[in-house]
């Protein structure tokens, strides 16, 4: 940590004891803690931090970090470096060497993915290798782990602390510090639980403000002078101590109001050969090396260059590293800095600095390929927008590096830095160029898991009409497209567009002897049965795309055609007993359990009535999806399977909570028939405890979205319709749940059954009780055959 940060600190000690006395709880308890802190820039945040670690030096091993811009690359990098201090080592090798003497290939494994060495093994035991590895040092020693900016970290690397605080056993305590906008991308960490805090920084008091400015005063203020800067910080510790540089240097008149402001203000104050400098290394970056500095200072300036960085160190712009270099005091003095420069200076310190990097930088090729490429990127981009002559061989250049990391990205399921990497580089790659079918297929590859489905399908089918792609290639776009429109629509196609397209591919897959291919065409064939309600076909279909899948090698085809089959399994004829069985024989094939098939195992036994079981296996699979899939969406499955179970087990306000945690990702991701199964379910939950109003605003968003091939879910909006209508329309209700018993497909006992119950309510809400009785026995009798004990026992109650 900067030794300013290990400053007095004032004003915070409430907060401190906060932090304190959570440290404490976390390590009596000998498990994880989770605290965030939010407040806005310049605050207080890494203050309070640093007087928190100083306060438990010898209880914990702390380790610092600082997240940086998305764009930057640096995900794994943070990780690699919060390792090194983990392990008290200086290099990755002790570190890696210490892991691996803890547990053999431990230590290697993680060295594929953060250090310098080639990746070990398959990718998604990333997340387990790392919680293996805090839990092992966490063993020696406990351990506090302060990120700070997190607001600027990929998503990846939140799914990644997230799990790893919330799973790992050890004393293990995490403190993040961000903006407020860290709510915008986990609002959950805006709130507490039993192992998570949030705390929220607000401005300090006139009282404790007027003692920061005494504090770091470097004069005596005159009385008037030390009230008005009071008065303008408006409790923000950076501001003040901004407003007393200025004060100190007599940059006096006109004080800005804002403390970005006064930061420009200040910025444009400076002497010619210190506001280059100060400029340059706002390019460069929070932390960087005299001799990036003196690369990117221009010539004039170079002699005078150790005597301009003290100028600037004392007026509070820039201060000094323990490692010889230079870093800025906070990240709005840089943004202030880099907002100052001319569009043309950007692009040509952006590229010098590139240039620069390529010849010395001794990051790991990943990390340098995505810096690189992001000092090249900018080049490009302010060249643009000051109307220069594009650079055909600087974009593609550019291109390529950050093309190079978001491949490697992908290689380690980081999806969200993939994502990120890729897009830009296909931004900047020219049309023909050789990366750009590559390119193409992994964006379009990455987006379907991140809930991206338009932007997967408009470059699925540019992939497939692009001159020169392979044969093979061309027909798996063709899939992958027809894939994502089950999901979304199909807009503009009919099921049987998608059949047809699924057989011609199974055709050119089976003649090619592609066994991956094949098992993609089948599995698709698998979900149009099931759309179309027959869920008998769709097992079948699955073990057929099971077996192409095992023989071709490709573990998402297997996932996938596992999840087919057991779904279809419940939701069709076949009792739950034998479900159980062929089930638990799926979840764990090639020795990687399934999460999602664990799910669905878990709603089989709560239809057993083995409500521990099920909440068990559940618990099970929610850190085991990040940890083996690390794609957040997917999390809204196993809300699903959480709501199910719930619901059999009588606790209606579980349930609700449930569907509405799994209902948020799949309306982001337009997934039409996953919002109109949840929507359904969730109104005819709210119906019955006489919440009509919101069930029927879910109800019509069911009918509304629900394309017209999916029979089960267009049974069940029309049930929620029914359900939902105002005691007055009593005929309606009656009609709309009629007509959805004589939809619903003769081979899903389980969801007629379903739907009997709830035609029942309406049917003795309009006084029909023989026919209310009627219904609520076939039910029983459906519930029987299916081997539904929890819904029996409801029944029955």
């Amino acid at each position: 940590m900067s030794r300013d940060l290990h400053a007095q600190m004032v004003g915070r000690e409430a907060e401190l004891t906060r932090l304190r006395t959570s440290f404490g709880r976390m390590v009596r308890r000998g498990t994880p803690y989770r605290m965030t802190v939010l407040g806005e820039a310049g605050i207080g945040k890494s203050r309070l931090s640093g007087a928190f670690a100083d306060s438990i030096a010898g209880r914990a091993r702390t380790i610092t970090a600082t997240c940086v811009d998305a764009g930057s690359g640096r995900t794994f990098g943070l990780l690699h470096d919060l390792l090194i201090q983990a392990g008290g080592g200086s290099d990755w090798e002790s570190v890696a060497d210490l892991l691996d003497n803890k547990e053999p290939g431990l230590g290697g494994r993680l060295a594929g993915v953060l250090g310098p060495g080639d990746l070990k093994g398959p990718p998604q035991q990333f997340f387990g290798d790392l919680r293996r590895a805090f839990e092992l040092l966490s063993a020696v020693q406990p351990l506090a782990v302060i990120v700070d900016d997190i607001h600027w970290a990929e998503s990846t690397l939140l799914d990644l602390f997230e799990y790893v605080s919330e799973s790992l056993t050890g004393p293990a305590f995490f403190l993040f510090l961000a903006r407020p906008e860290l709510v915008e991308l986990r609002a959950e960490w805006s709130v507490g639980g039993e192992r998570t805090d949030v705390l929220y920084l607000d401005p300090l008091g006139v009282d404790a403000i007027a003692q920061v400015v005494r504090n770091r005063a470097s004069v005596d203020l005159p009385p008037a002078d030390e009230q008005r800067i009071i008065e303008t910080a408006q409790g923000n510790p950076l501001f003040a101590e901004q407003l007393l540089a200025a004060f100190a240097n007599a940059e006096t008149d006109a004080i800005p109001a804002s403390l970005r402001g006064l930061l420009a203000t200040r910025i444009d104050r400076l002497g010619p050969g210190e506001r280059d400098l100060l400029r340059a290394a706002a390019v460069a970056g929070d932390h960087l090396s005299s001799e990036a500095l003196e690369i990117l200072a221009p010539d004039e300036a170079r002699p005078f260059l150790a005597r301009n960085l003290e100028s600037l160190a004392r007026k509070r712009l820039l201060r000094h590293t323990e490692q010889k270099g230079v870093e800025f005091p906070h990240g709005l003095i840089r943004e202030a800095a880099y907002q100052s420069l001319t569009r043309r200076d950007r692009a040509r310190l952006h590229l010098a600095f590139a240039e620069w990097l390529e010849r010395t930088g001794d990051a790991p090729r990943d990390e340098l390929d995505a810096v690189v490429g992001h000092h090249l990127e900018q080049a490009v981009v302010n060249q643009r927008r000051v109307g220069l002559a594009s650079d055909a061989a600087l974009e593609a250049r550019a291109g390529t590096k950050l093309a190079s990391a978001g491949s490697r990205a992908y290689t380690r399921m980081d999806m969200s830095a993939a994502s990120n990497l890729l897009a830009r580089a296909l931004d900047l790659l020219p049309d023909g160029h050789p990366l750009v079918p590559t390119a193409t297929q992994s964006l379009a590859e990455v987006s379907l898991p991140l809930g991206d489905h338009a932007r997967a399908q408009e470059l699925l089918l540019e992939l497939s009409n692009m001159p020169g792609v392979d044969p093979v290639d061309r027909w798996l776009a063709r899939l992958e497209h027809a894939r994502s429109m089950c999901i979304t629509g199909p807009h503009g196609m009919t099921a049987d567009d998608l059949v047809a397209i699924a057989w011609q591919a199974a055709g050119f897959f089976s003649e090619a002897g592609h066994d991956n291919g094949l098992a993609q065409a089948i599995f698709l064939l698998g979900w149009l049965e099931q759309r179309g309600g027959n869920p008998v076909g769709a097992v079948n279909s699955g073990r057929r795309s099971l077996e192409c899948a095992q023989r071709g090698g490709a573990l998402r085809e297997q996932f996938a055609a596992a999840f087919q089959i057991s779904r279809n399994l419940i939701g069709g004829p076949t009792p739950v007993p034998e479900c159980i069985e062929e089930i638990e024989s799926l979840m764990g094939e090639r020795g990687e359990p399934n999460p999602i098939v664990m799910g669905i195992l878990a709603r089989a036994y709560a239809m057993t009535g083995e409500f521990d079981e099920a909440r068990r296996l559940l618990d099970r699979a929610r850190p085991l999806l990040m940890e083996r899939m690390r794609v957040r969406r997917l999390l809204a499955f196993i809300a699903w399977d959480s709501a199910e179970i719930e619901t059999l087990a009588g606790d209606a306000a579980a349930a609700v909570s449930a569907y509405r945690v799994a209902l948020t990702p799949f309306r982001n991701g337009n997934e039409a028939e996953h919002v109109g199964e949840t929507s359904s379910r969730l109104a005819l939950l709210l119906a019955a405890e006489g919440h009509l109003e919101e069930a029927r605003e879910l109800a019509n968003e069911a009918q509304a979205v629900t394309p017209t091939d999916c029979v089960v879910v267009r049974v069940l909006a029309m049930m929620a319709a029914a359900r939902s209508l105002p005691p007055g329309e009593i005929e309606a209700s009656l009609a709309k749940a009629a007509a959805a018993i004589n939809l619903v497909p003769e081979l899903m006992p389980n969801l007629k059954a379903d739907l009997l119950v709830e035609q029942s309510r309406v049917q003795a809400a309009a006084a029909l009780a023989e026919d209310a009785r009627s219904s609520v026995d076939t039910a029983i009798t459906l519930y029987e055959r299916k081997g539904n004990v929890a819904a029996l026992r409801l029944l029955r109650a």
